[in-house]
């Protein structure tokens, strides 16, 4: 199979996502089986997929780079226009016909352009490749009633569009890319506040509240960056912690 590198945008459903543009440059390569629509070319990826070619190692070092490509002075970078909404209630009726807290699906583009006029004649193919406008999608949802049927709480997708063309290049399933991602910023985070510390190279005790998979996730992804010797569950139910 002929190499390819697929790079997406992708941002968390917190309110981070003004600030922050998450581009996962991942390499399907190793992918045991990937499918392709020949029509268009298309890449997709799923659940399994995405966790086989992305470990945490993989999500810090996407975040750092994402985090860095953040500019105030318009000279290319990210860019997170704000999200679009759209409630849903159980009962199946419009958002305002019901008392129940309703569930959100979100819709949240990103891009990363360039620097304008950043010089890249001497430079290795790959940075060339990386100083592409790079677009892309996420489709989020939150529904309270999913782990009752056995189904995440919040399901993900992302899609890249190829810049040029404008077609969907990539769908990429990101239940898990989302969870890896909002981790690796808590890590990356959590490391910078460790730097000073007096006992920074000491070990820890990580306190984490709740048992879902941001939970498992936070817990790998800290580990990759701090010493932990102790780990502290807080949640509802013993059984799933």
């Amino acid at each position: 199979q002929r190499k390819k590198k697929i790079s997406t945008t992708h941002n968390h459903y917190d309110t981070l996502d003004n600030i922050s543009a998450k581009i996962l440059m991942i390499k399907p390569t190793s992918i045991a089986s990937i499918s392709r629509t020949r029509a268009r070319e298309m890449l997709i990826l799923s659940e399994s997929d995405v966790k086989q070619c992305f470990p945490v190692s993989a999500a810090i070092a996407a975040n750092r780079k994402a985090l860095a490509s953040l500019r105030k002075d318009g000279d290319g970078g990210a860019k997170v226009p704000t999200r679009i909404g759209l409630p849903y209630h159980a009962s199946g009726g419009s958002s305002g016909s019901s008392s129940s807290a309703a569930d959100w699906t979100l819709f949240k583009p990103a891009a990363y352009y360039p620097p304008r006029g950043k010089p890249m004649e001497n430079a290795e193919s790959s940075d060339r490749k990386e100083e592409e406008v790079l677009m892309g999608m996420k489709l989020i949802s939150i529904r309270s009633n999913n782990p009752k049927l056995n189904k995440p709480m919040v399901p993900a997708t992302v899609m890249l569009v190829h810049a040029e063309t404008g077609i969907v290049s990539a769908i990429v399933a990101a239940t898990y890319l989302t969870a890896a991602r909002t981790a690796a910023g808590s890590a990356i985070a959590t490391e910078a506040a460790m730097a000073n510390h007096p006992s920074g190279k000491d070990a820890f005790t990580l306190v984490v509240f709740g048992a879902g998979l941001q939970a498992e996730m936070h817990i790998k992804a800290i580990k990759h960056v701090v010493n932990v010797n102790k780990i502290v569950i807080v949640n509802r139910t013993l059984e799933r912690a």
